[in-house]
C-alpha cells in the first residue's frame, strides 16, 4: 500500500512527504523518474491494542517494551538490529502480515526483542547459539506463564528450527552444518536449563548468555588449536618413524648385499687354494 492510499484510508502510520523534482537529468538529458520519500508516523490506536496484547508477554519475559513499526510487506517477519548507536531506541520491524494470528506475532516478536537484547551487548551475534539460548529461555518463560495467545496454540519453544542456528562458531567456520550444529545445540540446551528457573531480567540474561557464548568460543578455539596441534605432533612422529624405518631398511640391504659379498670372497679364495 503507497503512503497516499494509507492517507486516504486514514492509516497514520505512513505519510508521504515529498517527491523528488528536478529539471534535467545530467546523464540522460532527461526528466528524472519520480522517487517517493515516507516516514514513519505514531499509531496511537493500534499502540493501545499493541499494548495491552503485550503487557502480559513482557511481564512473562522480563523484557520492557521497545518501540515497535509495522510495515505492509511479506518479504520478512520482523527486523531488529543495530547498537545502541544505530538504533538508539531499539526500534523493532514487524510486517503487518503476523498480525493475522496473535500466536505468530507473539513468537516474530520476541525473536526480534533477542535480536535487539543481544544488540544491546554491543557484541556480534546473529543467528548462533546464544541467540538460540536467548530465544528459547524467554519463550520457555510464556510457556510457564501459560500465555497462550490462541486456544490450539503449540508450545511456543516447538516454534524453533534450525534457522535460529544458522551461525557456527569462528572455529566452526567453514564446516557442513551437520559438523558443529548437534553440539552447538547441545550447548544451547544445557545453558537454557541451568538458567531456566531464574528470574534475571531479559536484559541482563542476554549479557550473561553472551558473556558465557564467548566463553564457550574460546574453548572450542583452544581444542581445535590442541586438536590441530595433535594432529600436527602425530604427522611428524608418523614422518619420523617412516625415516627410521627407510634407515633401517637401508642399512639392511646394505648389510645383506656386503655378507653376500663377503661370501663370494670367500668361496673364491676356497677355490683358489683347493686349485
Amino acid at each position: 500500500m503507497t503512503a497516499a492510499a494509507a492517507q486516504q484510508k486514514g492509516d497514520p502510520g505512513a505519510q508521504q512527504l515529498g517527491r523528488g523534482v528536478g529539471t534535467q537529468s545530467p546523464i540522460s538529458g532527461t526528466a528524472p523518474q519520480e522517487i517517493k520519500v515516507y516516514k514513519v508516523q505514531a499509531a496511537p490506536l493500534q499502540a493501545a491494542w499493541v499494548s495491552r496484547f503485550l503487557a502480559p508477554v513482557h511481564r512473562a519475559i522480563g523484557v520492557p517494551p521497545c518501540p515497535l513499526e509495522f510495515r505492509p510487506t511479506g518479504i520478512f517477519g520482523g527486523y531488529a538490529a543495530g547498537s545502541k548507536h544505530t538504533n538508539p531506541d531499539g526500534r523493532i520491524s514487524l510486517s503487518s502480515a503476523v498480525l493475522w494470528t496473535k500466536t505468530r506475532f507473539v513468537r516474530v516478536y520476541v525473536h526480534e526483542l533477542c535480536h535487539g537484547l543481544l544488540d544491546s551487548t554491543e557484541c556480534k551475534h546473529g543467528h548462533d547459539a546464544a541467540f538460540f539460548t536467548l530465544n528459547f529461555l524467554l519463550l520457555q518463560r510464556l510457556e510457564r506463564a501459560q500465555i497462550e495467545t490462541t486456544v490450539d496454540a503449540l508450545r511456543h519453544t516447538n516454534s524453533m528450527s534450525l534457522y535460529d542456528l544458522q551461525d557456527p562458531l569462528p572455529a566452526h567456520a567453514g564446516l557442513p552444518d551437520h559438523a558443529w550444529q548437534p553440539r552447538e545445540i547441545g550447548w544451547a540446551l544445557a545453558l537454557a536449563h541451568e538458567l531456566r528457573d531464574s528470574e534475571i531480567p531479559g536484559r541482563e540474561l542476554a549479557h550473561i548468555i553472551s558473556d558465557r557464548y564467548f566463553q564457550f568460543a574460546d574453548a572450542v578455539s583452544g581444542e581445535e588449536k590442541n586438536r590441530a596441534e595433535e594432529a600436527q605432533k602425530r604427522a611428524a612422529a608418523a614422518a619420523l618413524r617412516e625415516a627410521e624405518i627407510r634407515s633401517l631398511r637401508d642399512k639392511l640391504q646394505l648389510q645383506t648385499w656386503l655378507t653376500c659379498l663377503a661370501w663370494a670372497g670367500f668361496f673364491a679364495v676356497f677355490y683358489l687354494w683347493l686349485a
